[in-house]
């Protein structure tokens, strides 16, 4: 469920002010980050097992949501991801900067 003042609401058509500044900042984000080099983009499997984490700490799809600014839809989508990746090394996984904390346990 996408919710008012959230970046993805204004994708979905939403023209109140909080939604579209929510998607203007998202905008400019992405600009920077690709401007700086930086991906908008992770592996699925690395966003599973960061996703699971925040799962098995308390937090919702919809909390996830709420702090990273995907669709709940995504959110539920990457959960269903395996987490494990035959190519993965664990010593090449970096935190994302965007990425949110999970809440401690």
């Amino acid at each position: 469920m996408v919710r008012h003042g959230q970046a993805s609401c204004a994708d979905y058509g939403c023209t109140r002010a909080e939604c579209r500044q929510a998607a203007l900042r998202a905008r400019r984000q992405r600009n920077q980050d690709h401007a700086r080099g930086l991906s908008a983009r992770i592996p699925p499997h690395a966003a599973a097992r960061w996703a699971v984490r925040l799962r098995e700490r308390g937090m919702s799809a919809q909390d996830i949501t709420d702090r990273a600014g995907p669709s709940v839809t995504l959110v539920r989508r990457v959960l269903r991801t395996p987490a494990h990746d035959p190519g993965h090394h664990p010593h090449h996984c970096g935190r994302h900067p965007r990425h949110p904390t999970p809440p401690p346990p």
